[in-house]
């Protein structure tokens, strides 16, 4: 027996949507996502269509990778540079298309009528401000109320997604609580303004279990004693068992990482196409392993980047991720490189020279100044510009202004940096002058690096 395909596999509006009265509160159309990469563009999201009505909720479903984040990410308007969204791309709120709006317009938008719970919490709250301080700021940026009413509707919130104690959790940094309390935080969040839309990109994942392991003193020994999940199986057991074996160390490094294979490698074929890529990728890290004395030294030391001899997902660096990176503090929250260049650290940039009415404002910039400082793992240089050339002078005037010092570094903390002055400029010979009247279009060379 033949069978013959009417139409597409995904039709861009639900069979049910000619029939309904009301219009969708979401109305997306052919979502197709690009990034550009060093060799061209690699297709994140293709030809994606739904609707959303008003008191309900639907669900995208895909395996890692597939795109559903990308496609939530959209909506929200929080894609990063790279992406290219396709022209034929049209995302309606309330009959608008939001992907025409400009971005102070989405963010009047964005947390507001449309909110979104992210999937990892960690890296969406800001390690350096309360859960409190976080919920209120949510609050009163969307709405005209006063501080006292936000951290009312903040303990509120809490209360409702079931925090335990949650007058102590306003008090209280991220890292003090759970991972599971964590989430909850971003559920409450999420709901501070009362959305119309709630976009939830895994909110939830294995909540229960990391609240029950981090309330037990033996977190390992309370996995153990959860009830498995209906879907798990035999599965679960033997899972629990490797991370018990683990936990005492009896079988020694690199024997520990070999177990974790052997768990995982029969489910390779049942989750991956590409099973037998996968495989191999985990054999040559078994390998790896061997070269070094733990477990701690392993996973500090070894960046974990597939490599090129077995796996398909392996690649040439991104230009514009892997060897340089520009950022504002505000977007380097959450973030961590290796060496960080941290400019103009002067008074009148840090602290804003804009920001100085207050004690309170001055304290908000010395915080900024540790976020910064904090996103370095290996190398921190803060640059101290000798001198800033004032305005509405010739190419060739002098004439300028010297900076001081952040007040925020005085003198009594210099001790515990290395200083290093500027080197002192060497006269110009004829090569040199002849080298400085060399054109170079910078703009044209980048433009050619993405063709």
């Amino acid at each position: 027996m033949a069978l013959a395909l009417v139409g597409s596999f995904a039709p861009p509006v639900r069979h049910d949507h000619d029939g309904r009265k009301e219009s969708p509160v979401i109305d997306a159309r052919n979502i197709g996502v690009n990034f550009k990469v060093e060799h061209g563009l690699v297709e994140a999201v293709k030809d994606i269509s739904f609707q959303l009505y008003r008191g309900e909720t639907i669900a995208i479903v895909g395996e890692s990778g597939s795109g559903k984040s990308v496609t939530a990410r959209t909506v929200m308007g929080l894609l990063s540079k790279r992406a290219v969204t396709s022209p034929a791309s049209k995302v309606e709120y309330d009959g608008k298309n939001i992907l025409n709006f400009s971005e102070p317009a989405r963010r009047k938008l964005r947390g507001n009528r449309i909110s979104m719970i992210f999937q990892e919490p960690m890296s969406s709250l800001n390690p350096i401000y309360t859960i409190g301080s976080q919920i209120v700021e949510a609050i009163r940026v969307h709405n005209k109320v006063s501080r006292r009413q936000a951290e009312a509707r903040a303990l509120e919130l809490l209360k409702q997604v079931q925090i335990p104690d949650p007058e102590a959790r306003l008090k209280q940094y991220p890292h003090q609580l759970s991972g599971g309390q964590r989430q909850r935080v971003m559920i409450a969040m999420a709901l501070s303004n009362n959305p119309d839309v709630l976009i939830a990109d895994e909110p939830t994942t294995a909540q229960k279990t990391l609240d029950h392991m981090a309330a037990d003193p033996s977190p390992i020994q309370a996995l153990a004693e959860l009830a498995a999940p209906p879907r798990s199986g035999d599965d679960w057991t033997a899972f629990v068992s490797v991370m018990q074996e683990l936990k005492t160390g009896k079988a020694g490094w690199p024997a520990e990482i070999g177990l974790v294979r052997e768990w995982y490698q029969p489910h390779l074929e049942r989750l991956h196409e590409d099973a037998s890529t996968r495989q191999a990728d985990l054999l040559q890290l078994e390998q790896i392993a061997a070269g070094y004395p733990s477990r701690e030294r392993f996973l500090t030391e070894l960046t974990l980047d597939p490599p090129d001899a077995t796996s398909d997902q392996a690649g040439v660096p991104l230009l514009d991720e892997d060897y340089l990176i520009l950022s504002t503090i505000h977007s380097a929250k959450g973030q961590e490189w290796t060496k960080v260049f941290m400019l103009n650290v002067v008074d009148g940039c840090i602290p804003s020279d804009l920001a100085v009415g207050t004690s309170a404002e001055i304290e908000e910039e010395r915080r900024l100044l540790y976020v910064a400082m904090t996103r370095a793992k290996d190398n921190l240089d803060l640059v101290v510009p000798q001198r800033f050339f004032t305005h509405g002078q010739n190419a060739q005037g002098d004439r300028h202004v010297y900076a001081a010092r952040t007040r925020f570094i005085p003198a009594t903390l210099l001790q515990f940096f290395e200083v290093c002055g500027w080197q002192q400029a060497k006269a110009e010979t004829a090569a040199s002058q002849h080298a400085r009247q060399v054109r170079i279009d910078v703009g044209a060379r980048m433009r050619g690096m993405w063709r």
